[in-house]
């Protein structure tokens, strides 16, 4: 019963425009809104990670260490610069800045560490 219940859910989720049909149309819209969803939730979690407080923010200090621990001659400050991630009025990263520098299409998981693309490759350890 359970199982009719859940198919019946993801049917009616995946049939967008209500005509009782899933048309490859609605299929592709689905898997967008939850592959949206699940990077969202994935970066959520990479974000809590490094907020080692549990601020709701990530400091300067909490980004020196994840540096540090990726890149030998690098300073938070140079990274946060090149990244350039939007800092707070006190000079941290909320969540919001967090995630527009993963949206970022010159941003990537490859490069150096001191590069913006590099950002991401210094992250991508907590993910």
């Amino acid at each position: 019963k359970k199982t009719e219940e859940q198919a019946e859910q993801i049917f009616e989720m995946l049939d967008a425009n209500g005509d009782e049909e899933v048309h490859y149309s609605d299929f592709l819209a689905a898997t967008v809104n939850v592959r949206g969803r699940w990077r969202r939730e994935t970066l959520r979690k990479i974000f809590n990670r490094i907020d080692r407080d549990g601020s709701g923010t990530i400091s300067v200090s909490e980004v020196q260490r994840i540096v540090a621990q990726s890149c030998e001659d690098a300073s938070a400050e140079t990274f946060l610069k090149e990244s350039k991630v939007a800092l707070n009025s006190n000079g941290e990263i909320s969540f919001e800045a967090f995630a527009e520098l993963f949206d970022r299409k010159d941003l990537s998981i490859a490069g150096s560490p001191s590069s913006p693309k590099g950002a991401s490759s210094v992250l991508k350890a907590y993910a």
